[in-house]
């Protein structure tokens, strides 16, 4: 099993001659996804404003896949087009939300926790602020909220590599997607939790830099200057989350080849 330190020097290393590409890609699609919400601002109709959201989001989620299977191939040496992630995106329409829609089916009892903890959350606070019946039970409230929170979490990690197994596995329907993401973490999420958070010390420089400007800085421009640093960090991060998932997926197979033989 490569180490975290071991999967961030080998993403660099596959960055070289290829980031500024990506990061092209990346602003491409946030480019398209922000013009297309910020077209909803000139739309009155709180209905049609409702549809036309709904559409923008039918369209524009598939796009994520699409600029992922692109940053897929361009870091194992195959050429893309800049535009070629849109191309990718639309073709996918289809099986990507049948996928999302699978990962939502299995989330659901962790999704219906949460709210239900979170409306007891609230019951328990009220009555706290007016002295109700249910005021002893207001720290009971918060853990099981917490504790909600947290299966969520870590169910949703579960399926965080669908999108690249549909890349890598196009011809597995999105039920067996979905499995195989839930089969290739088993016994890796403390591990991407760590990979995870071991790119903290980058987020706390852009907040550091973003707070100093603001004692020079319009706070828009401050904003804008945290934006670019996200913009800058995301290849980076992508590309280590595919090496785990390309590692992860090597000692899976390995270790099923190993049984059958």
């Amino acid at each position: 099993m490569t180490t975290i330190r071991e999967l961030k020097k080998d993403a660099k290393v596959r960055l070289s001659g290829s980031y500024f590409k990506l990061l092209f890609i990346y602003f491409l699609y946030m480019i398209i996804v922000f013009a297309f919400s910020a077209l909803a601002n000139f739309i009155n109709s709180n209905i049609i404003k409702l549809v036309y959201s709904i559409i923008i989001l039918i369209f524009t989620v598939p796009l994520s896949y699409g600029f992922i299977a692109c940053f897929m191939d361009i870091i194992r040496g195959k050429k893309v087009a800049i535009t070629e992630f849109i191309n990718v995106g639309l073709k996918s329409i289809s099986s990507v939300w049948k996928v999302y829609l699978r990962i939502f089916l299995k989330l659901i009892l962790p999704i219906l926790f949460v709210f239900a903890s979170m409306f007891f959350l609230l019951l328990t606070l009220a009555n706290t602020i007016t002295g109700g019946a249910l005021a002893n039970y207001f720290i009971l409230s918060v853990v099981i909220f917490m504790i909600a929170l947290v299966v969520l979490f870590v169910m949703y990690i579960y399926y965080s590599f669908c999108l690249y197994l549909l890349k890598d596995k196009p011809e597995k329907t999105s039920k067996e997607i979905v499995q195989m993401s839930h089969d290739l973490m088993k016994g890796n999420i403390i591990k991407y939790i760590g990979l995870s958070l071991s790119f903290i010390g980058w987020y706390l420089l852009i907040f550091a830099i973003c707070f100093l400007c603001t004692y020079v800085l319009p706070q828009n421009a401050v904003s804008l200057i945290m934006e670019i640093g996200f913009l800058l960090l995301f290849p980076y991060i992508t590309t280590t989350m595919i090496g785990f998932y390309e590692d992860i997926l090597y000692d899976k197979t390995n270790a099923a080849e190993k049984e059958n033989s």
